[in-house]
């Protein structure tokens, strides 16, 4: 009996350490999944404030009678800017030079702190494909987009001044464009389906 008893208290206590591992898993996945979330917040706050001055210089250059019709539609900003830039004002390259700042000091190191994310965490996305698989597909996609955006910036932006923004999967179609369901898929995976995450989606 005193065996049986034996026995049975150490596969309670392997099958409850293997619950305690498993949870624990789950929790640093967790923390890591929130520590990316994070990161994309950075990175589109920044994307949405340079898109304020990338418009408005869009919107300037479209009514100039120097630039207007140098314009070429379906060409994308970058083109465009690129192709203009010589016959700019001096305000027009003020804000060229500005939004080429905001790339360069503000999209640069949060792009490289989400791609070091996802090379430091292959462990966690692989774990994902079973347990998510379309937020790990997102994530993969992420990876393909900023290795591509990366690349650009270090060939082309910085080697010419006239180079201020990297868009990709835009009407130029240089790469594969921000995945937009990936912030929504993080949220579902982070935060179970009720009241939580119709609170957290309300005060959006």
């Amino acid at each position: 009996m005193t065996s049986a008893l034996t026995v049975s208290g150490v596969f309670i206590k392997d099958r409850f350490d293997n619950w305690k591992k498993i949870q624990d898993r789950k929790r640093l996945n967790r923390e890591r999944l929130i520590e990316l979330a994070g990161i994309l917040k950075e990175c589109n706050q920044d994307f949405l404030s340079q898109l304020v001055h990338v418009k408005r210089l869009q919107e300037s250059l479209s009514h100039s009678t120097n630039t207007q019709p140098l314009i070429e539609d379906g060409k994308g900003y970058a083109y465009n800017f690129e192709k203009i830039y010589e016959h700019m004002s001096v305000d027009q390259k003020q804000t060229l030079a500005l939004i080429r700042s905001i790339t360069i000091n503000s999209l640069m190191p949060a792009n490289s702190k989400a791609l070091e994310w996802l090379k430091d965490n292959r462990l966690l996305l692989r774990a994902l494909d079973n347990d998510a698989p379309e937020l790990a597909e997102q994530c993969k996609q992420l990876y393909r987009h900023l290795s591509v955006w990366n690349a650009k910036f270090n060939g082309v932006l910085l080697k010419k001044e006239c180079s201020a923004i990297v868009f990709l999967g835009d009407e130029q179609a240089d790469g594969i464009g921000f995945p937009t369901a990936l912030e929504p898929e993080l949220e579902k995976y982070l935060i179970p389906i009720g009241p939580t995450r119709e609170k957290l989606q309300k005060s959006k």
